[in-house]
Formats: C-alpha cells, structure tokens, sequence
C-alpha cells in the first residue's frame, strides 16, 4: 500500500449552518468507512489564519491564504491506497468537492536522511 495526501481547498465563500452540518456529516461518514477499510491514516482541518511566506533574499509574510480561484487551504488528509487510481476514485467522494472545493491528489515519498536514519 502506498500513503497520499489529499490537499482540501474549501470554497471561500461562507456555508449555510445547514450546509455546514451537512458537509460534517458527510466527512465523518467517509473518514469511518476509510477507518473500517484501513485506508485512513490521519487528517487535519486548518484554522481561518493563514500566512504565505515567500521572496528571496528578503522574506516576505503575508496574510493571506487564498489558493486560485477563490479557494483556501482547509486541511489535509492521508490515506492508504494501492495505487494512484484508486486515491483518485476515493478523493472524488470528499465531501469539499459537493460544496464548491476541491481535492489535490499527492503521493507521498518518506524522505530518509543520512545522517538521521541510520
């Protein structure tokens, strides 16, 4: 089994309490049958706060965590899958894409280094 990571960008613009329960439902719908099957691994949902630092040689931080098309990061989730089609056919349940967000799909390598891992 290989690990991926499911980068969530939530639509910016605010939920209906409704819509925000619904969207709560559905996520902890899927997160149990993940569980159930041994797929998922961890997740994380981010605060509002974000910070983009960037620029060389001067560092610039800015406040502003907004991806394209007026999405922000919402959080992350690893699961396990055989392979790359079926993290994709498992991303296109997340419950971010029926609420105007969308899913990124990464598969993730463990970096060893050499003089820590021995």
């Amino acid at each position: 089994m290989k690990q991926y990571i499911f980068l969530l960008r939530v639509n910016k613009t605010s939920l209906s309490e409704q819509e925000t329960e619904q969207r709560t439902r559905q996520w902890g719908l899927l997160i149990r049958e993940l569980t159930l099957q041994g797929k998922f691994i961890a997740g994380w949902v981010f605060e509002n706060d974000g910070y983009n630092v960037y620029g060389s040689p001067k560092r610039i931080v800015a406040e502003s965590p907004v991806c394209d098309h007026n999405e922000i990061m919402g959080g992350v989730i690893i699961i396990e899958a055989d392979d790359l089609n079926e993290a994709i056919e498992i991303s296109k349940r997340c419950p971010t894409i029926n609420f105007g967000g969308s899913v990124e799909v990464r598969q993730l390598q463990l970096q060893h280094h050499p003089d820590i891992n021995n």
